[in-house]
């Protein structure tokens, strides 16, 4: 494993890396609250009614208190705060068995910080990020490129649209494949087992991996013994399971919640 991962810093002056807790879902949170508070005001204000003041008030102040949970969330995954995310990436790639040798496809590579971090740990590699950017993310190709360029790695790192659940790479394509919470977004793949199949596909025989997602929801992966065992049965012949990546040092409370990071494992080994 690669113990110096934390000496590996991504974070140029420039670069934009956005935040699992996206604006999107600040802006929601927001509006939200002011609706709930602004309500609460109007009905002290206008009726004076003590039951719904009391009703309206309660609401507004959970809305308030999450809304205020949003943010430290938000905070604690920055790239120039608590960096949460990026200690991820440093716990996923240290996972990642390879020699460095050969091409490495980042499998749903968002702005590209895992992509990157591949790139700065492995300074022979030539890596491929893929995803379908969706509008939820406000992250793109365009994007993932000048990040790539400002973090000193784009003559390595090169970007493409593209589908997990339909990989245009031909079969046994990479040496490694990285995967950062990407297959439990795919709508495409009904069977999440069949969709790390797709992946397991591109990999060289013998070829490294590791892939990060929440393996302990069983209502989307299954259960993880039985998975694991499935993808033993198809011809994967390492394979390890890292539960509970909530209960890592590096995750603070805040996003060690159902709503966020709790059910995540990692699965890691060799084709």
């Amino acid at each position: 494993m690669h113990n110096d991962q934390d000496s590996i810093y991504i974070g140029a002056e420039g670069t934009e890396y956005g935040n699992w807790m996206s604006m999107p879902a600040v802006r929601m949170g927001a509006g939200i609250t002011m609706v709930s508070v602004a309500a609460f005001i109007l009905v002290i204000v206008l009726s004076r009614n003590v039951a719904a003041s009391i009703v309206l008030g309660a609401v507004a102040s959970v809305c308030v208190a999450f809304f205020i949970y949003i943010l430290k969330v938000r905070r604690a995954f920055s790239f120039t705060g608590g960096r949460v995310m990026d200690k991820i990436h440093q716990y996923l790639v240290s996972h990642l068995e390879w020699d460095g040798q050969g091409k490495l496809l980042d499998i749903g590579c968002g702005s590209a910080p895992l992509s990157i971090r591949c790139a700065k740990t492995f300074t022979d590699a030539q890596i491929t990020g893929i995803d379908y950017w969706g509008k939820m993310w406000d992250y793109s190709k365009n994007l993932c490129e000048k990040n790539a360029r400002l973090e000193g790695v784009a003559d390595r790192c090169g970007f493409q649209n593209g589908d997990a659940a339909a990989l245009d790479f031909p079969d046994g394509e990479f040496d490694a494949i990285v995967s950062n919470f990407v297959y439990h977004e795919v709508r495409n793949g009904q069977d999440k087992k069949d969709l790390i199949l797709e992946s397991f596909r591109v990999l060289k025989k013998g070829g490294a991996f590791a892939l990060q997602d929440f393996y302990n929801r069983e209502k989307m992966f299954g259960n993880p013994d039985e998975m694991i065992a499935y993808f033993k049965e198809q011809g994967i012949s390492e394979i390890h399971y890292e539960p509970d990546l909530d209960k890592q040092s590096f995750v603070p409370a805040v996003c060690a919640t159902p709503m966020i990071i709790k059910g995540a494992g990692l699965i890691w080994g060799k084709k």
